[in-house]
């Protein structure tokens, strides 16, 4: 079995062969984030462009995807479109990566099961995985530490973790998970940073000293308890993602951050109109997740319309999450123009005295969306618009939408042409309509329809003629599926 997986190691190029010893970099069944491995790929300088217009990100990603293809990492949390959230390695690939790492002195792991590196070995790459009885921190203190480029620490190890001010040349310090509540602080006189991985530390304040950091490229701050971002952030020129803690608010003049492509976090804080303007400067964003906070502040509508008009600038923008919370007294929601989806805080505990609804989606509707309509409370008056484009869902072979009432044209043609089952919301008192239309002509597989008939003080006999007439509908479709009509 060794052998087999050499021979698919050897097999790499050798720029997919660098990036995969660096996985020997993390404990064995640790679940890797994508977004994490490959931002620490681009700030070792494994990801180089040819083109200035190239995205390291985007290079990164298609390595990434060419290790999963060649089965070399095992792909987690898999999206419906394909895209890997995480991965992990095999535990065998992993001892033959670990003992290639090692070999070549391009990853040190000092772990008391894999057995410690000699302290007198200078390390580039140095990884602390558990806490070792027989490794005391005078030997820590006094290991050459001067050649480490890149220094990880896990939880079990937090105790190990030597003053980082011996690191000298360090270019990646991911700390992630390490509980350095009780640590004297962290300490960022490294003028060489790239990479700074401060995720789940509770490290509460930040160093001024931040700002320093001229070359950092990444900077993760989310679950770190820290309330307040560095104003000296602001001068870090060749920072390209910053991912931030719950509701953390941006310092004045991150406008200069011109490298930035993702702006992350549990919500990175749009409070006021100059913050919402200085946000439209941003234009090599890609990715952006805030929080906007205006629902009981003075002078909102100001705000808003800067945000809007900046986000109009954010022509590269690939992913936008905007966490709000509405007035929970909204009764009747009207949202012009086309989303891509149905937006996140559109749920039961948002709005929950919301009766009418008239939104229009576009693009990939995910079935969670749909569920997410269905259990708001007060929503008896159901106008949505759900426009499925021509050429969508090209493999779709069943389409529940659960009690859900659609206005037509709901389907344009082309859309969905596999689907074989079919389950939709109709209003009585619209089938009553002579312009009434199922919409179920452009599905050519269609075998089941099922309709919920839904209507308040319906009557019997209108409930029968309604019946009647889907399935007259039901009988002149090419394919003449089966119909069932369930009355609510």
């Amino acid at each position: 079995m060794k052998r087999i997986l050499s021979l698919s190691f050897y097999a790499l190029p050798s720029h997919l062969k660098t990036c995969f010893l660096y996985l020997s970099i993390f404990p064995e069944d640790h679940q890797l984030s994508r977004v994490r491995l490959i931002r620490r790929w681009i700030c070792e300088g494994f990801i180089q462009v040819k083109d200035k217009t190239d995205s390291l990100l985007e290079l990164g990603d298609s390595y990434f995807n060419k290790l999963v293809n060649r089965n070399m990492i095992m792909p987690i949390n898999i999206h419906a479109d394909g895209r890997v959230e995480a991965c992990c390695v095999h535990d065998i690939m992993l001892d033959l990566i670990f003992e290639l790492a090692s070999g070549e002195n391009f990853v040190t792991v000092l772990d008391v099961i894999k057995g410690s590196a000699p302290l007198e070995k200078k390390f580039r790459r140095l990884s602390l995985q558990k806490s070792m009885t027989d490794l005391t921190n005078a030997q820590m203190a006094t290991t050459s530490m001067s050649q480490v480029r890149s220094f990880t620490s896990f939880s079990p190890a937090v105790s190990k973790i030597p003053p980082l001010t011996i690191f000298q040349l360090l270019r990646v310090l991911d700390l992630e998970g390490c509980d350095l509540r009780k640590s004297p602080g962290v300490d960022l006189r490294h003028v060489h940073l790239r990479y700074l991985g401060l995720r789940g530390t509770k490290v509460g304040k930040l160093p001024m000293e931040i700002g320093k950091l001229q070359f950092l490229q990444t900077l993760d701050l989310q679950w770190t308890n820290s309330k307040e971002l560095p104003s000296s952030v602001a001068q870090l020129r060749h920072l390209m993602c910053l991912i931030l803690d719950l509701g953390m608010p941006l310092p004045n003049g991150f406008s200069n951050l011109k490298c930035l492509e993702q702006l992350t976090g549990h919500g990175v804080g749009i409070f006021t109109e100059d913050s919402a303007k200085e946000l439209g400067y941003l234009i090599g964003l890609r990715e952006l997740a805030f929080h906007w906070d205006v629902q009981w502040r003075t002078g909102y509508q100001t705000t808003v319309k800067a945000l809007f008009e900046s986000l109009s600038n954010l022509h590269k923008l690939e992913s936008l999450e905007i966490s709000w919370v509405p007035f929970p007294n909204l009764r009747r929601l009207k949202l012009e123009g086309l989303f891509s989806s149905l937006p996140t805080w559109i749920c039961s505990s948002s709005l929950p005295l919301l009766s009418y609804l008239d939104l229009t989606t576009s693009g990939e509707v995910q079935s969670g969306d749909i569920q997410i309509l269905g259990m708001l409370p007060a929503l008896h008056e159901v106008v949505q618009k759900l426009v499925v484009s021509i050429g969508a869902f090209p493999e779709v072979r069943v389409c529940l939408l659960h009690r859900i009432v659609l206005v037509n044209p709901t389907f344009q043609q082309g859309a969905m042409p596999m689907v074989q089952r079919l389950r939709s919301g109709v209003q009585v008192k619209d089938i009553v309509n002579p312009y009434f239309d199922l919409s179920i002509w452009d599905f050519p597989s269609l075998q089941q329809l099922r309709i919920d008939l839904l209507g308040i003080g319906v009557s019997p006999w209108v409930y029968s003629w309604s019946v009647d007439v889907l399935r007259r509908v039901a009988e002149c479709h090419p394919k003449s599926p089966t119909l069932r009509a369930d009355k609510y």
